[in-house]
């Protein structure tokens, strides 16, 4: 926001130039025998534009010197009017050609500069529908990962169990063939017929083991069955 107290205030003490304060600083220098000059007034002023200042210095010497520079100036004759004309309109042409050429070549520089600008953006441009692309391919590529995971993940859960059951299933064998065989042994070493309880016995007990295997016979069929409709 302005400062409109400050600004005003500024305003105020802000130094004048005026032909009377030109006049004095004119005298002062005169008085120390300095040359009274644009720049010499200037700098003892300390502000004001040369524009002003000059009329002013011309006065003070035309007013102090009694004699008034504008009576004495000289007419130019008109045959050197013409070829200061001349020359002055030569000049002229000289600097507008000159001064066209570069324009031009400016031009051209800048018209070279926007389509290399244009190139560039198109460039750009092309690189950032690429890179979206290959960003698109890179996040379904990354879907059909994470469901692959998931797959394996779960054929390795399926596996697992396959390998508890079979490893349950061959614990279950091992029993049996133990118990097989260490009733062998004893009835070879007995040498005594087997008795109808015992052989019954044995015979449920092989029967219902039997049937508790292919229970879990079915159960690795059908998880087995399972997994490759799923694959």
């Amino acid at each position: 926001m302005l400062d409109i107290e400050n600004e005003n205030f500024d305003q105020e003490i802000q130094p004048v130039l005026t032909k009377d304060l030109v006049f004095d600083v004119c005298s002062k220098l005169e008085s120390e025998n300095k040359r009274i000059t644009q720049i010499s007034v200037r700098d003892l002023i300390g502000f004001g534009s040369f524009t002003t200042i000059a009329p002013w210095i011309k006065e003070y010497k035309n007013k102090n010197t009694g004699i008034d520079i504008s009576e004495h100036q000289k007419v130019i004759p008109d045959a050197l009017q013409k070829k200061l004309f001349d020359m002055g309109t030569e000049f002229w042409n000289y600097a507008s050609v000159i001064a066209e050429k570069e324009r031009q070549a400016f031009r051209d520089d800048l018209a070279d500069e926007r389509k290399k600008i244009e190139l560039e953006l198109l460039e750009k441009d092309e690189l950032i529908q690429y890179l979206e692309s290959v960003n698109d391919k890179v996040l379904k590529d990354k879907n059909v990962l994470e469901m692959q995971v998931l797959d394996l993940a779960s054929d390795a859960s399926q596996l697992e169990t396959y390998k508890n059951i079979n490893k349950s299933l061959q614990d279950t064998i091992d029993k049996y063939m133990s118990f097989a065989e260490s009733y062998k042994l004893e009835q070879q070493e007995e040498k005594k017929p087997v008795k109808k309880p015992v052989k019954k016995t044995i015979k449920k007990t092989l029967a219902k083991k039997i049937e508790t295997t292919d229970e879990m016979i079915d159960r690795i069929s059908q998880a087995t069955d399972a997994g490759m409709k799923e694959e």
